[in-house]
């Protein structure tokens, strides 16, 4: 059916309509679902790509509704076209509420969507925002949510090479604390206890503790609050074995936090009764205390 745009949308090709809130790709965006990709790909090949950089009443271009109508991934490309220069204005565009695509994909817990976007940002020369808590969410950074929501060791990783890339140092942007004083740690940590499915978390932690060891990151210098609390004090304070274990040879057992306590200090400050059970842990376990 689709070999003349204008069969299909008629005038909606090339000018908006007040029954709906922006033009025609915009339409076309939020219905994306309900295409194949095959299906999508020919239709938008037919549209004025001028509407791709067109917001609507919310200054949402067409991505952002393909992003918030839970598009596939390889959709979303479909509304990242143009020159170079107008790709990457699509890609740093920003709707009403302030936010890029990749803001949004994040917003809406779109994995897939957000690997997509960050290899089009990368591409693109567009630096996403990964320490200027990009997200709004409880000024949460990208990072936050990554971990909040799903222990995302590619995301840490990417945000590694990131700032590799453009020569900014990695641990301020990988631990900036969010409006409560806590970093992506804090909530990393979280996510391992207590967990239904705490085998697969404690896996991906390791993941994640092998990234930051590969990329000669200090593990004693990653705080997980604004009282420099590590993870080897929130592992402690948690009873937390299995963290322990992955934590314990990599880690300064004397390493202290903003009070000037040492993990093992910390955690019976803030529990007493928990100094015994993690004194027998230990020793059961050949871990260093």
């Amino acid at each position: 059916m689709v070999t003349d745009g204008s069969k299909v949308f008629g005038d909606l090709l090339h000018k908006r309509d007040t029954t709906f809130n922006g033009n025609a790709m915009h339409g076309l965006a939020r219905s994306s679902p309900s295409f194949t990709f095959k299906e999508l790909e020919k239709i938008v090949d037919h549209m004025p790509k001028k509407q791709l950089a067109e917001g609507d009443a919310d200054n949402d271009l067409p991505v952002h509704s393909a992003i918030n109508s839970m598009a596939d991934a390889d959709m979303i490309s479909l509304f990242v076209q143009g020159t170079f220069d107008e790709r990457k204005k699509i890609l740093e565009s920003k709707n009403d509420e302030d936010k890029t695509p990749i803001e949004v994909a994040f917003d809406k817990r779109q994995k897939e969507v957000i690997i997509k976007l960050f290899d089009l940002c990368v591409e693109h020369d567009v630096l996403p925002d990964l320490t200027g808590i990009g997200a709004k969410e409880g000024s949460s950074t990208l990072l936050h949510i990554a971990f909040d929501e799903n222990i995302w060791p590619w995301f840490l990783k990417t945000v590694i090479d990131t700032c590799q890339k453009y020569k900014l140092e990695a641990l301020p942007a990988i631990q900036v604390m969010d409006s409560d004083g806590y970093s992506p740690f804090e909530y990393l940590m979280n996510n391992c206890f207590p967990s239904t499915d705490k085998d697969a978390k404690v896996e991906e932690f390791k993941t994640v503790v092998g990234i930051l060891q590969k990329e000669e990151i200090d593990i004693n210098l990653v705080h997980t609050n604004s009282k420099r609390a590590t993870m080897l004090h929130e592992a402690y304070r948690k009873n937390d074995l299995r963290c322990l274990e992955i934590l314990e040879p990599l880690t300064n057992s004397g390493v202290k936090d903003a009070y000037g306590r040492t993990p093992l200090e910390r955690a019976h400050y803030l529990n007493k009764n928990v100094i015994p059970v993690i004194i027998a842990i230990c020793l059961a376990n050949n871990l260093l205390l």
